[in-house]
């Protein structure tokens, strides 16, 4: 995979992934790509189906973000309007880890 490589990967066998991935590959009008799991080369990406199916995770280059922080990233690397709400995203009082909760039923 090279430096420049992006990618947004999430569980295709979820309908609640799915359905986020649809939208946020219109939100950042396809500018990230955006594929899921199952049809990647994990090991290239050095991650795992194990991994993958627990979380959404974002590659960029080396860089991997896991979960929340994969939005975020994701929304910011777009360079769009979207971007605004990653950065705001990542705010301190946003981000509260004591304020975190899952709404998604794949990972249970």
């Amino acid at each position: 995979m090279g430096a420049s490589k992006q990618v947004l990967i999430f569980d295709g066998d979820c309908a609640f992934c799915s359905s986020s991935a649809r939208l946020l590959r219109k939100m950042t009008r396809h500018k990230i790509p955006i594929e899921p799991y199952q049809k990647l080369d994990l090991e290239s990406l050095g991650l795992t189906s194990e991994l993958t199916s627990k979380a959404v995770y974002f590659v960029s280059g080396t860089t991997r973000y896991v979960a929340a922080a994969a939005i975020d990233q994701a929304l910011i690397e777009s360079k769009t309007i979207w971007a605004l709400a990653g950065w705001f995203l990542k705010l301190p009082v946003i981000r509260n880890p004591r304020n975190t909760f899952c709404i998604s039923p794949c990972s249970q």
